[in-house]
């Protein structure tokens, strides 16, 4: 009813808000960045389209079967499609779109949870927050702890490191924690900058 929409949209503000926290959006482009899609928000996996992922939920029609590398244009929903991104024996298609990879079935709980209209891209750095506090990471980023942040990320973010260095799923690599480090301190860097001047504002 009312009081949830009430409820629901001052969640989303809240997560608006600490999107645009200088150590919050540091992370938020790291993930983008050991993700491979920058701030390519309608990214879909790199790899040969095979069709819709879920059946209940709609999806991009203009990706069709046997395309490869894919972005989608249409930003009011996940892309929703299923991709055969690598040919090793076993490896399962993976509907991961947007700059933060998520899964299709991924996307329709943060939906559900927060009652998002659409895939854009201030839709998707919301739901990522979201799913960074589920897991612990925005506290360990507010207290400076970049390798707790990652290591918490690790079982949702292939490209992000366990605590052992390695990445939690098969066929796929997790990036060096340096390289992580580097690039959080770049973009984390360019977020100060960027509140000073009144950007965010």
């Amino acid at each position: 009813g009312v009081k949830k929409e009430v409820e629901l949209d001052a969640k989303r503000k809240e997560l608006d808000k600490l999107a645009r926290d200088p150590k919050v959006k540091a992370m938020l482009d790291t993930i983008g960045f050991t993700e491979g899609t920058g701030t390519n928000y309608g990214k879909v996996v790199d790899g040969k389209v095979i069709g819709q992922n879920k059946k209940d939920m709609p999806y991009d029609t203009k990706l069709t079967k046997g395309m490869k590398n894919v972005s989608t244009q249409d930003m009011s929903q996940h892309p929703n499609v299923s991709v055969k991104w690598s040919s090793k024996k076993g490896v399962k298609p993976s509907s991961a779109a947007g700059k933060y990879q998520f899964l299709s079935g991924t996307w329709k709980e943060m939906k559900d949870k927060l009652g998002l209209k659409n895939f854009h891209a201030s839709t998707q750095d919301i739901a990522a927050v979201q799913k960074m506090k589920d897991l612990g990471m925005v506290d360990a980023i507010m207290r400076g702890d970049l390798r707790s942040a990652v290591n918490l990320g690790a079982g949702t973010w292939a490209s992000l490191p366990k605590a052992d260095g390695n990445g939690n799923y098969d066929g796929q690599n997790a990036k060096p924690f340096n390289d992580i480090q580097n690039a959080y301190d770049g973009f984390l860097n360019d977020a100060k900058a960027m509140t000073n001047v009144g950007d965010f504002n």
